[in-house]
C-alpha cells in the first residue's frame, strides 16, 4: 500500500460522511482499515453483502500474508474489524438514505490523543441523499452506484463487465437512464480476450506443464475474482481424475487445504 498517496485522504478522513464500496478487493477497499485505524475515519460504509463479507476475508488474508513477510504495522486485525463493523449491507436496487449519524462533521466533536483521533460525540444529521447499488458484473456482489439528490443523479461505475460469465450476469448499467454525471473508467477500451479463449489458454498451459512432470502454482486472490478463476478448474479436475495428479486449493487462513 502506497501510504504517501493517501495524503489527501488523511486531510479529510475525519470529515467524510459516507463511503461507497464497489468491489471486495484491495484495489477498491485496501485503505479502509488504515483510514479507520489511523486517519480517524468514522462513518457508515455502504456495500452489498457479498462485498462486505468477502472484503473482510480479503483484508484478513492481506494482513496475514504481509505479516509473514515483514513487520507489517500499517493496520491491525482490530482495524479491519473496526472498518467492517461500520458497513451497512444493501441489496441491489435498494434505495438507501445516507445515515450521517456516525460521522464526524457539523455538530460533532472529536479529541486528538496520542493514540490518534477519538470520537466523543457525533452530530445527529439526516440526509436527503439516496444511494442505490446496481449489479456491476466482474465480481460477486460488485456494484455500480447511483447517487440521487433532488432531481440530480450521479453514477459511479468502475470495473464493470457487460458480458455474462459462468457465475455472474453482466452489468445492468445501461438500465440507468441519462444521469447528470457518469464517473467511469476505460480499462477495457481496447478490448479483452474472450473468456473462453482465456480459460482454454490457461488449461493448455497447465496441461503442458504437468505432462512434463511439472508442478503449477496459480496465485489468485481470496475473494473477488476467485470464483471466476475456480470454475475452469472444475472442468480441469474431471480431466485429471484418472491421471494420479492432485489439484489443491491453498488459503492463508485455512488450517488445511482441500
Amino acid at each position: 500500500m502506497a501510504v504517501d498517496s493517501l495524503g489527501p485522504l488523511a486531510e479529510i478522513a475525519h470529515k467524510i460522511d459516507a463511503v461507497l464500496i464497489s468491489h471486495p478487493d484491495t484495489a477498491h477497499l485496501g485503505a479502509l482499515p488504515y483510514a479507520f485505524g489511523t486517519l480517524g475515519m468514522r462513518c457508515k460504509v455502504y456495500a452489498t453483502l457479498p462485498v462486505h463479507k468477502m472484503g473482510m476475508m480479503f483484508m484478513y488474508d492481506h494482513f496475514l500474508s504481509r505479516r509473514t513477510e515483514q513487520d507489517f504495522a500499517l493496520f491491525s486485525l482490530d482495524d479491519v474489524d473496526k472498518a467492517f463493523g461500520a458497513f451497512v449491507p444493501v441489496r441491489y436496487t435498494q434505495h438507501s438514505n445516507l445515515d450521517f449519524s456516525g460521522s464526524l462533521g457539523d455538530g460533532a466533536e472529536m479529541e486528538i490523543t496520542e493514540e490518534g483521533v477519538k470520537k466523543i460525540t457525533s452530530g445527529n444529521r439526516t440526509s436527503a441523499i439516496t444511494v442505490t447499488a446496481y449489479a456491476a458484473g466482474h465480481t460477486l456482489g460488485g456494484a455500480v452506484w447511483k447517487i440521487h439528490k433532488d432531481a440530480e443523479d450521479v453514477v459511479y461505475a468502475v470495473d464493470y463487465n457487460h458480458r455474462r460469465e459462468k457465475h455472474l450476469n453482466g452489468t445492468v448499467l445501461d438500465s440507468i437512464n441519462r444521469p447528470s454525471l457518469l464517473i467511469t473508467d476505460a480499462f477495457n477500451a481496447q478490448g479483452v480476450p474472450h473468456l473462453k479463449s482465456r480459460d482454454d489458454d490457461l488449461m493448455k498451459a497447465i496441461l503442458s506443464a504437468v505432462r512434463r512432470d511439472g508442478n503449477v502454482l496459480v496465485p489468485i486472490d481470496p475473494a473477488g475474482r476467485v470464483l471466476g478463476t475456480y470454475f475452469p478448474f472444475t472442468t480441469f479436475r474431471r480431466l485429471i481424475a484418472h491421471t494420479g495428479l492432485t489439484l489443491s486449493f491453498i488459503y492463508q487462513r485455512a488450517a488445511t487445504s482441500s
